[in-house]
């Protein structure tokens, strides 16, 4: 199997994808939606893995804490972050040490997909690997005041279709938001 990175989040139009570590709008379809794509296997007898920084693991509500039926990746700069307590969690200080667990062979029968689900700073290391493969973009079609923003997206992508994604412009409390879906051509 080959390690492939999707990306998946929410944008208001300036990109921005945070206020003071919170979601700047309450789109509970949109939530469904991301839920279900980081949680859905083909092979039941495998999970996906979400990979996240520290400052998103902490952001979890305390029900998503470990985001339930999924393998929680944590990287951060921490050396002495332990999370042992939580099922399905590892914390990693390196991009390689993530890369050493999900080339391990056994390991390579635990999981189907692997999901990157921020912030900002895994959002833009992880498009610019060589794993990078899609990007799942929710796009509110408003503005909101941010202090955290998606990275610009690398120049190497084209849109494509997904069937498991909502299609077209889904409208929800007062807001209009679509899904886009952009694969690495390289």
């Amino acid at each position: 199997m080959v390690i492939q990175y999707n990306l998946i989040g929410v944008v208001s139009e300036n990109m921005g994808i945070a206020k003071d570590g919170e979601l700047p709008f309450n789109l509970p379809k949109e939530y469904e939606f991301y839920m279900r794509i980081t949680k859905e296997t083909k092979d039941k007898t495998r999970k996906n893995i979400v990979i996240m920084g520290r400052k998103s693991w902490d952001c979890l509500s305390d029900n998503d804490r470990p985001m339930p039926g999924r393998i929680n990746f944590v990287l951060t700069s921490k050396k002495d972050l332990d999370l042992s307590a939580n099922p399905d969690t590892y914390v990693f200080n390196t991009w390689e040490q993530i890369e050493a667990k999900l080339e391990d062979p056994e390991f390579k029968k635990t999981y189907e997909e692997v999901w990157v689900v921020g912030g900002n700073k895994i959002y833009d290391e992880s498009q610019k690997s060589k794993h990078f493969y899609r990007t799942y973009i929710s796009r509110v079609r408003k503005f909101f005041e941010c202090d955290t923003f998606f990275p610009e997206m690398v120049k190497n992508v084209k849109r494509v279709n997904d069937p498991r994604v909502p299609q077209g412009v889904q409208k929800e409390n007062g807001l209009e938001w679509e899904v886009e879906v952009w694969e690495n051509t390289n």
